[in-house]
């Protein structure tokens, strides 16, 4: 019987193609939208997720002024760090190694082409040379990192050696940095971060005169293993507080496990996707509105029709699951429509990204359930918005349905 009800849905579909696709419109466009921003955005996650997880959940990071700041952040904070707090820190029981680094966006010029670059800075002995590489965001592609005591070496990351000047920096270039000259010993490989692949790295004695700083921007600090990172990081901040003379809860810096900027960093990408989803649900708002109005005019020109097959026995019942089904089937075949489309935008983001930025992180992701999903809801909002006129043609009058004209 079900199958039945089926075969009339489609069917009357088919005979109002047009009026069907002019329905359908506002609901693969709404799906679509949804699909690549999820895509998009999950694909994101697992991407920044991976790369944070070569960190480790024994990484710890101490910035400036109480906020998620991170290395870049001099300047934005209230706070300062010291050169001090490094050492406090490597006294911390569970603390196996703590360094600062000091970070700057000066002018950089290369081939006659002038750009703001960032510019981090870490001691160049081999203990600090181990454990940013152990990070997993240093690693080097080509060339090698810099020399102990070395003054003027530089290590561009991996977008700025291909896309920051019109031609690529390679080993063996040279570069200025606020006027100060540069030779290009290395290149970072591919971190898929976007931040670590956009900065040059140059060794912390020289950033400090150049760039007239002697505090550091960002410290970073390994705990030993064996230790909850939590409570060596609680440590720290009391050992800090004690030290800035400040109390607790008035902090003029942050302490922060690796994994809390992961958590932040989600709650953000969540956050954000949720609005531009929400926007993008108007079109399905839209074309559910569309799916109400075009099964209305349905029951209105099957007036007589519904009489006949009320007057040959059909049920109320009957003639409410034709029409749910058929309403239904509009925002099915319109969902699985808009998750194509969606997924051909996805990818194509994903591809313009590769090409643009040069890096991997902006992929399109598409889990089984983000599919289901989408067809599941696309079927439910169009039998919902079917369900008012639906009932309106199970509740017909027989009589008065076959004198209709």
């Amino acid at each position: 019987m079900l199958r039945d009800y089926f075969k009339i849905a489609v069917n009357n579909l088919i005979h109002r193609k047009m009026r069907s696709w002019l329905t359908m419109i506002g609901i693969f466009i709404g799906i679509a939208a949804v699909v690549a921003l999820i895509s998009l955005g999950q694909g994101m996650q697992q991407a920044v997720n991976a790369q944070f997880g070569k960190v480790g959940a024994n990484r710890i990071m101490v910035s400036p002024g109480g906020a998620i700041a991170g290395p870049m952040s001099e300047g934005l904070a209230a706070g300062l760090l010291y050169n001090d707090d490094v050492e406090i820190i490597k006294k911390v029981k569970g603390v196996e190694f703590a360094t600062g680094t000091i970070a700057d966006m000066p002018e950089v010029k290369f081939n006659d082409q002038t750009k703001y670059i960032s510019v981090m800075s870490f001691d160049t002995d081999t203990e600090t040379t181990r454990f940013m590489e152990q990070l997993g965001f240093f690693e080097i592609e080509f060339g090698r990192q810099i020399k102990p005591g070395a003054e003027s070496e530089a290590v561009v990351g991996y977008l700025v050696a291909k896309n920051s000047f019109d031609k690529k920096i390679g080993v063996g270039n040279n570069i200025y940095i606020d006027g100060k000259k540069f030779s290009v010993i290395g290149v970072q490989a591919d971190a898929g971060t976007g931040m670590h692949d956009a900065i040059i790295r140059i060794p912390k004695a020289t950033a400090e005169e150049l760039f007239e700083k002697e505090n550091p921007s960002t410290i970073f600090v390994k705990v030993r293993d064996g230790y909850e990172p939590q409570a060596v990081a609680d440590d720290i901040s009391k050992d800090l507080r004690k030290e800035h003379d400040v109390e607790e809860g008035k902090e003029d810096f942050a302490v922060e496990l690796a994994s809390d900027v992961i958590a932040s960093f989600n709650s953000i990408l969540i956050a954000i996707q949720i609005v531009i989803i929400g926007i993008a649900g108007i079109s399905i708002v839209v074309g559910a509105v569309g799916i109400t109005n075009t099964m209305y005019t349905s029951v209105l020109e099957r007036t007589k029709e519904i009489g006949i097959m009320k007057a040959i026995g059909a049920r109320n019942s009957s003639i409410l699951k034709i029409f749910l089904i058929e309403s239904g089937l509009l925002g099915l075949v319109g969902g699985a429509i808009g998750i194509l489309i969606g997924m051909g935008l996805a990818k194509a983001v994903e591809i313009i990204a590769a090409q643009a930025l040069g890096t991997d992180i902006l992929k399109a992701y598409f889990p089984w359930y983000l599919i289901v999903g989408a067809l599941l809801f696309s079927f439910l909002m169009g039998a919902l918005a079917g369900t008012t006129p639906a009932k309106q043609a199970s509740k017909m009058n027989p009589t008065d349905a076959l004198r209709y004209e």
